[in-house]
């Protein structure tokens, strides 16, 4: 009988691309998958998606502020509690795999620790960044202390630790777990959904459209800087014939950028096209010429490596991104090109080099697409498949 793993997660599936990712490589890897997650309009409270059980709480995530967050996070955590509980005493789990955020509910998974079941954190950011991008608050605010303490605790109340880049790593060793607790698996696109989906060009950004499409493709916060490549698109719009850029995402800063849109006149230029699957995003990309991950700095944008990279480099697709930290851990100047976090001048300044240097991109696509190589899904979840059979053969 193939074991039994639980995948907890405060989102929605399979929407949730990592958790999505996650749950197929461990279903295909001969695992019996249930994921416990968030019920958003029109999905059922239970399905088989792909191989793998689907159990949905009847909420929705919506961001109204920190008191509805914590009475949401409270709530999901109560019924993931149960759930994981009833479930385990009728049909043992052999594995818990906690997604965060919050990093709470690790303990959702108290009964079947107890019963000797090993349990997984899965650090997809830190919560405390996070924190502090959001609210701009101080390192010594309250709140960060008490993120930092709620963090300590579930990293050390779980068996191993997973994350997602250099960056994190360090971040979550320097605040006290152990570097043999804890392991990388990165964000990393499934090769079925964008490489099956690629077509074939001789040449970066040929295309016979007339338009040069750019896309942004993601939440729509403020610290995510669509805003940036707004103020960006206006400066280039006599410019670069045929200008279209596509936004495919929806968020709380979404009617900010539209209201600037609408003051630009760039109604023209700037389209929304709202949530969309995974598929659909990776259709957009092949017809797309360059895509923007224009985020503002910060203390979680400086440490984020943003997947978006890595699916505009699976589809041969050049990448315009900030100089952070997190990003440059894994490419140089010379694999993607870069611009100061913020700045719409020089952020148009970069588009218009895309643009008109056609050998210039071509090459640092080539490059890029070597390391996004090196960090293909299939890699990261054969190294998931050795983590997780080790955990049990303990």
């Amino acid at each position: 009988m193939p074991r039994r793993v639980c995948e907890l997660v405060f989102s929605y599936y399979p929407g949730d691309a990592r958790v999505r990712r996650v749950a197929e490589s461990l279903s295909q890897g001969g695992y019996h998958v249930e994921v416990l997650c968030l019920r958003d309009k029109g999905e059922s409270k239970s399905e088989r998606v792909r191989g793998v059980q689907v159990r949905r709480l009847d909420l929705r995530h919506r961001r109204l502020g920190p008191a509805r967050l914590i009475g949401e996070y409270l709530a999901f955590m109560v019924w993931g509690l149960l759930q994981i509980s009833v479930r385990h005493l009728g049909h043992p789990y052999d594995l818990i795999h906690v997604h965060n955020m919050p990093e709470m509910l690790v303990f959702c998974a108290v009964l079947p620790k107890l019963t000797g079941t090993r349990v997984i954190l899965d650090l997809h950011d830190p919560m405390p960044e996070i924190f502090l991008a959001e609210f701009q608050v101080s390192e010594n605010h309250p709140m960060i202390k008490l993120l930092r303490l709620i963090e300590r605790i579930s990293t050390a109340f779980a068996d191993v630790v997973i994350t997602t880049n250099i960056a994190f790593r360090d971040l979550f060793i320097s605040r006290g777990v152990k570097k043999e607790k804890i392991h990388m698996v990165m964000n990393s696109p499934q090769e079925t959904i964008f490489e099956q989906t690629r077509v074939v060009e001789n040449q970066v950004g040929a295309s016979s459209s007339p338009k040069w499409r750019m896309i942004y493709h993601g939440t729509i916060l403020r610290r995510q800087g669509l805003d940036t490549a707004i103020m960006a698109v206006d400066r280039l719009r006599r410019k670069i014939p045929g200008l279209e850029l596509r936004v495919y995402g929806a968020g709380e800063f979404l009617p900010e950028v539209k209201k600037m849109v609408l003051a630009a006149g760039l109604q023209g230029i700037v389209t929304f096209h709202g949530v969309v699957t995974l598929e659909e995003i990776a259709e957009a990309l092949t017809k797309t010429d360059l895509v923007l991950v224009p985020n503002k700095l910060n203390a979680f944008t400086n440490i984020n490596l943003p997947t978006r990279i890595f699916e505009a480099l699976s589809m041969h697709k050049p990448v315009i991104a900030p100089r952070t930290r997190g990003i440059r851990d894994y490419f140089d100047e010379e694999s993607i090109f870069f611009f100061e976090a913020g700045n719409p001048a020089d952020l148009a300044k970069v588009m218009f080099e895309v643009y008109s240097n056609t050998e210039g991109r071509e090459r640092k696509v080539n490059k890029g697409m070597r390391i996004y190589e090196k960090f293909k899904w299939s890699g990261e979840a054969s190294r998931l498949l050795a983590l997780v059979n080790g955990i049990q053969a303990r």
